[in-house]
This record gives structure tokens, C-alpha cells and sequence, in this order.
């Protein structure tokens, strides 16, 4: 009997140190999912005055910014943030204002400077062209940005859209493409110590509402569009025309790396760069590389749209103004410069200035 009662007495403050631990587990773990549930809701609460800061920052640039209820939902693995009717728009030159039904934005709690828009509905642009107001509406079944931030400033922005439809006061049809990609990067340092942004945009079978191409033999869709350029001086926000003046007179420019398009049987690439003058005109130089060109004359011409002997005199002024031939494409200088679009040495037609700035009052009125 001795034996028995000391085997369970001996036994007993193992039991006792089980519960113990057990106990001390479920406490920190309620501590843990107390403090966490505290950090989503308080990170929720930061949200949204966060989106009530920026659009008082906004506001003070001179921008309109408009928006609904904003309810924040996915407890506990993620934030989803619902924004009902958000508009936004500038009443300055040039004027315009872009809204929608809702845009949601994702986000992982443990990854807050990471998050994507889902902007996949119907949206609105009202705009002034010609001191004519104008509208355009644009579809997607598929539209969403992913945005990744440093330091409270955007350092990326991929934005992909499938099956977008555009379509504008004024055209019977619908602009289209099937898929467009853009990414946004914040690479490097720009003049004057400015940061160097990298914009990407790649997009097939562009769709264009113009009958008359259908009529010319070209078609209108572009099976494929792509461009890649780096913008150097700085670029503030605030009014349009302020912040590009700014840039312009920094010495801003963009920096064309990458220019492709295939259209029918014609194929062309280039590079180059381009800026502005005093008048806000762009002035710059492309080097272009044109493939298929006799084949799009043989189109036009059998299409009814160039006559025998004008496509024979098109052949000859292209070759003129070529400057050589690569790999079997024809190159071709492409300039802007004191308003003017020129081919080689023939200018081909005007270029209007980007905006006509506006008047200010002298001094002392």
C-alpha cells in the first residue's frame, strides 16, 4: 500500500504543471487575438481617414474629389475597402471629371503597402474638347490595378484590362482592345534630383471606330501596340498646366526606348525622344523602322484609295525619304519642331499646342 500512495503522489504535480501550461497557452493566445483584432479595426479606422487626408490634399491642388459610403470588411485575413460613387476631376484647363458605380481595394493586413483596385464596372468621363463638353463611357470585364507603395509614395502601379470597350460622344462605334497592360515604376533619378518614372503599355487587337479604314482596305483593328519610355525632370501634382510648365522648364523630357505597332501587313519600331517648346508644342526626334510598307500601298491601291500612278508616286517619295534600309525595313526620320510633323525633310502636317496657357493679369491689376 506504501508503494502505491507514493507512485500517486509523485504523479501529481506533473498533472498540475500540463494544466498550467495549457492555461498560459490560451491566455496568450487570447491576448494575441485580442491585440490583433484591435490592429485590423484600428488599421481599418486608418484607412479611411487616410482616403479623407488625400482628398483634402487633392482638393487644395485645385482637383474636385467626390464619394460615397466607405465600408471596410474582410476581418480577419484581409482588408477590403468599398468606396460607393468616387469621382474625381479638375475644373482647370483642361476640365474633366471621371466617375463610377464603386471601386474596392484588397489588401493583406500584414502587407498594407500592397493592395489591388478592382475597377471592373462601368465608368464616365465628361470632358470639354473644343469648348464642347463631351463624354465617353468605358466597360471591362476584367480591370485592376496592384499598387505597391514606399515610403507613402506610389512606387509601382501594374494596371491590366481585358475586353475593353470605349465609347465616345461623336463616333457611331466603340474604341476596343481585347487586353491592355500598363506598368508604372519609379526607377531612378531624374533632372534636378527628381525621381525618373518607367512607363510600360502593351495592348492587342485594338479595336477603332472608323468606317473609313474598313473603306481604305487596313482595317480597323491594330492587331498589336506596345511602347516603353522614361519620363525625366520633375513632375509635381497640382493644376495641369502648372506642373507641366514646371517640368518643361526643368528640362523635362520623355525618353521613348521602345515604340512597336503591327497593323495589317504593316510592321514598324522605333525609339527617340520628345519634349516641349515655349508654346507648349512637342518637339522631338524619332528613328523609325517601317516593315510591309509596299504591301499597305498595294492595299490602298486595290482598295480604290490610292490610283495606280499615286501608289507608283507613294513608292518613290517613301524611298526618297528613307534614310537607309536595315535588315530589310525602311528607316524613317520622324521630327517635331517649330509646330510641325516632318518625314525626313517633308513636313506632313501641324501639331497643335499641348493647351493654350492661360491669360494672366499683368502686374499691379
Amino acid at each position: 500500500m506504501a508503494e502505491y500512495s507514493n507512485a500517486a503522489f509523485t504523479s501529481r504535480p506533473r498533472r498540475r504543471r500540463g494544466t498550467w501550461l495549457v492555461g498560459l497557452g490560451a491566455v496568450v493566445l487570447a491576448v494575441a487575438a485580442g491585440a490583433y483584432t484591435l490592429y485590423w479595426y484600428g488599421a481599418a479606422e486608418i484607412a479611411k481617414d487616410a482616403l479623407a487626408v488625400w482628398a483634402d490634399d487633392r482638393r487644395d491642388e485645385g482637383f474636385t474629389v467626390d464619394y460615397g459610403d466607405v465600408e471596410v470588411t474582410g476581418f480577419p485575413f484581409s482588408f477590403h475597402m468599398r468606396i460607393g460613387r468616387p469621382a474625381f476631376g479638375q475644373t482647370f484647363v483642361p476640365a474633366w471629371t471621371w466617375r463610377t458605380e464603386q471601386l474596392t481595394a484588397r489588401a493583406r493586413p500584414w502587407r498594407p503597402n500592397r493592395f489591388t483596385i478592382d475597377a471592373a464596372a462601368d465608368h464616365e468621363v465628361e470632358y470639354t474638347a473644343r469648348g464642347v463638353r463631351q463624354r465617353a463611357r468605358a466597360s471591362s470585364s476584367d480591370m485592376r490595378f496592384d499598387v505597391v507603395l514606399r515610403g507613402g509614395e506610389v512606387e509601382r502601379v501594374t494596371a491590366r484590362g481585358r475586353d475593353l470597350r470605349v465609347a465616345v460622344d461623336g463616333f457611331t462605334g466603340s474604341f476596343g482592345a481585347e487586353r491592355i497592360d500598363i506598368r508604372y515604376q519609379v526607377d531612378g533619378i531624374g533632372a534636378g534630383g527628381a525621381r525618373g518614372p518607367s512607363l510600360a503599355l502593351s495592348a492587342s487587337e485594338i479595336v477603332l471606330p472608323f468606317d473609313e479604314l474598313e473603306n481604305l482596305g487596313i482595317g480597323g483593328r491594330i492587331t498589336r501596340f506596345g511602347a516603353a519610355a522614361t519620363l525625366t525632370g520633375p513632375l509635381t501634382a497640382g493644376p495641369f498646366e502648372r506642373a507641366i510648365t514646371a517640368w518643361r522648364d526643368a528640362g523635362g523630357a520623355i525618353n521613348i526606348n521602345t515604340l512597336r505597332l503591327e497593323w495589317g501587313d504593316l510592321r514598324l519600331d522605333g525609339d527617340g525622344t520628345i519634349a516641349l517648346d515655349e508654346s507648349f508644342r512637342p518637339i522631338g526626334a524619332l528613328t523609325t523602322r517601317v516593315l510591309g510598307v509596299s504591301e499597305t500601298i498595294n492595299v490602298l491601291r486595290d482598295a480604290g484609295a490610292l490610283s495606280p500612278r499615286e501608289a507608283a508616286i507613294a513608292r518613290i517619295t517613301l524611298r526618297v525619304l528613307a534614310g537607309a534600309s536595315e535588315g530589310g525595313k525602311m528607316l524613317l526620320p520622324v521630327t517635331a519642331q517649330f509646330g510641325k510633323l516632318f518625314v525626313g525633310p517633308v513636313a506632313v502636317l501641324e501639331i497643335p499646342p499641348l493647351f493654350v496657357p492661360a491669360r494672366r493679369p499683368p502686374p499691379g491689376n
